[in-house]
């Protein structure tokens, strides 16, 4: 009897667990392999399963850094676009808002054939953070965190959570 109860409880964590869960344990490479993944109002979205449709672009200099995502799987795209106009630092964190309250803005993008079109930003109200867990300027790689909230055009709130991105320069 033990043995089936044993079996019983392995079976039932097994099977909680779905592959999105696993997905989002993956974890952050750091070696600039131009890879991201986020969760956009609770959609993932991630470089490693993308469709041909993937652009990961970053720019990066003293004053400024500019990170420009798109990805898109079965037809549902997103891009995302994060902005600093500062000397980004490995280690610390930086909040992400608008223009008067943070050098660092973000801006989203989300749609397909049949969903909404939606275009979000942070603001001087709504936003979040950026944690810089790595920056070599030798190998030229920067590597981060990210969590903001950003508002769409009729003052609807999106969530942009569990992001990561490990980007050369």
């Amino acid at each position: 009897m033990k043995k089936i109860l044993a079996f019983i409880s392995f079976l039932t964590i097994i099977t909680s667990c779905s592959s999105d869960d696993e997905l989002k344990q993956l974890p952050l490479t750091m070696s600039g392999s131009n890879s991201v993944e986020y969760t956009f109002n609770g959609k993932r979205m991630s470089s490693f399963d993308s469709d041909e449709t993937k652009e990961i672009q970053c720019s990066f200099n003293i004053n400024t850094t500019w990170i420009h995502i798109k990805l898109g799987k079965n037809d549902i795209y997103s891009t995302l676009t994060i902005s600093a106009n500062t000397l980004l630092e490995e280690g610390k964190t930086y909040q992400i808002k608008g223009m008067l309250n943070s050098n660092v803005q973000a801006y989203n993008e989300y749609y397909g054939p049949n969903i909404p079109y939606v275009n979000c930003g942070t603001n001087n109200e709504v936003g979040g953070t950026i944690t810089i867990a790595k920056l070599d300027y030798t190998n030229k790689i920067i590597t981060g965190t990210f969590s903001y909230d950003c508002v769409g055009d009729k003052g609807v709130i999106y969530t942009v959570r569990d992001g990561w991105f490990d980007l050369k320069f």
